[in-house]
């Protein structure tokens, strides 16, 4: 994940995601030793862990709402260009 920063990144678990799986604590536990390395980058407001109560699934709305924030037509433009 430090690689990934200080690019938006969006975490999502269910809370009916099995015990035997990536259950939503260990998820926590996870954000937490992702968070330091966002504040290094002053970047904290590019990360995100939503917890929905589903299981093993996206929340599209919550992830529509993400990208929105951080997703603009000028940087989808200059990824495309970059290419």
């Amino acid at each position: 994940y430090a690689l990934g920063a200080p690019r938006a990144l969006m975490c999502q678990n269910g809370m009916l995601e099995p015990e035997t799986q990536f259950h939503v604590h260990l998820a926590q536990q996870a954000f937490t030793e992702i968070e330091p390395t966002y504040d290094d980058f002053d970047a904290r407001e590019s990360l995100c862990l939503h917890i929905h109560p589903g299981g093993h699934e996206i929340s599209l709305n919550a992830l529509l709402q993400f990208l929105s924030q951080h997703l603009s037509d000028d940087e989808i433009l200059s990824e495309e260009g970059a290419r």
